[in-house]
């Protein structure tokens, strides 16, 4: 099942192009030692493209934003909180958590964020519509094979991981 799941997460990417959500998935998969070897094997040249990770130089900016926002929080006067600043905070909190989702989506601003989520939901989409037609099509050469014992090829594949 695991081989199944690599396999369809690395044939992912690899369609998709070079989006940063696809760095993110096999740089993340390629984490695993056991995994690495199979996707140097599946992936050969563009392995070493795809497994190093998209980073712009937001993370300066970024440092000196959380600067900022330390030294005011220290030091500043604490205001009420309001309507806006709550709406705001819940923005970012759902921010972070859509970056967790995401392969990569720590290393992205908000625009390349969203951005990244459509087309990785929409890549997910595919593949889970991709799975169901295999098991259609498993189950129905199951149903074929009790009349005519021919084993299918992609049930072969399945037991070769």
């Amino acid at each position: 099942m695991h081989a199944i799941k690599l396999s369809a997460d690395v044939a992912m990417a690899v369609a998709r192009g070079n989006r940063r959500w696809t760095h993110g998935l096999i740089a993340d998969l390629s984490k695993k030692e056991d995994n690495k070897s199979f996707l140097k094997c599946i992936l050969g040249k563009q392995y070493e493209r795809l497994n190093m990770p998209c980073y712009s130089s937001w993370k300066i900016q970024r440092c000196k934003t959380i600067l900022r926002r330390s030294f005011r929080e220290r030091f500043g006067k604490h205001k009420p909180a309001r309507a806006c600043s709550l709406a705001r905070s819940m923005v970012k909190k759902r921010a972070q958590v859509l970056k967790r989702l995401v392969p990569g989506g720590e290393a992205m601003d908000g625009y390349s964020l969203l951005d990244e989520t459509m087309d990785y939901v929409v890549c997910l989409h595919a593949q889970v519509d991709l799975m169901r037609q295999l098991l259609r099509a498993f189950e129905a050469s199951k149903l074929r094979s009790v009349r005519h014992p021919i084993i299918p090829f992609f049930v072969l594949l399945l037991h070769m991981f």
